[in-house]
């Protein structure tokens, strides 16, 4: 069975689409179960949440204890990570040290977002379904939207009908409007710090300097 031209420009429309709708649910989903996941954190020092005290931990040398990256606190039983650095507790391992991670910066996910596009900012949160989504559509996208003139001028040509054209045109209008709207979602969700790294941890905010 042959497709006509219009199947095939809805069906990318309708792929573009579920890429799009697929990442943003994913995001939002992955930001409003954080507190249920399986991987949980420790806040540096410098966050306003309070810190989380692992039992039968003991801390009495912090190059080994807080990995370098912090010192103990008064009781030995817990560290106060450096700005930066924070301390993953997965469930039913032992944590052998704490402050061994260090977390993405904000800041950089925002600017690799915003001039080199592309899920760069996503791919350097560690959150790799999202950016290779983005980094799919947006090429995909691209690469219909460089074809529309010569799309729009083999349609004309061969049904010479104003309707096919005025259809591809606004077809090519809603991916480029879109992909903007995707763009610009990303860069607002970045430089509010609403999302997390692959880790499920949050980004440090920028304005906080690590060490």
């Amino acid at each position: 069975m042959k497709l006509t031209v219009f199947q095939v420009l809805l069906f990318q429309i309708i792929t573009l689409c579920n890429l799009s709708i697929i990442e943003t649910t994913y995001s939002d989903n992955q930001n409003t179960n954080t507190a249920k996941s399986n991987i949980r954190f420790l806040n540096s020092v410098n966050d306003e949440s309070p810190k989380r005290v692992l039992t039968n931990f003991i801390c009495n040398n912090p190059e080994k204890d807080c990995s370098g990256n912090g010192f103990c606190n008064t009781q030995g039983n817990d560290c106060f990570c450096n700005s930066g650095y924070t301390t993953l507790i997965i469930p039913e391992k032992t944590i052998s040290a704490k402050c061994d991670y260090e977390m993405k910066q904000q800041l950089k996910a925002f600017l690799l977002e915003l001039f080199v596009g592309f899920g760069a900012g996503h791919f350097y949160s560690l959150r790799y379904l999202h950016a290779s989504l983005k980094l799919v559509a947006f090429l995909f996208g691209i690469y219909l939207i460089c074809l529309f003139p010569l799309t729009a001028k083999c349609i004309n040509d061969k049904f010479d009908s104003d309707f096919f054209v005025f259809f591809v045109s606004c077809y090519y209008y809603l991916c480029a409007i879109g992909l903007a709207f995707w763009f610009i979602w990303d860069l607002v969700y970045f430089g509010l710090n609403k999302y997390n790294d692959g880790n499920n941890v949050p980004l440090l905010k920028w304005g906080n300097p690590t060490n």
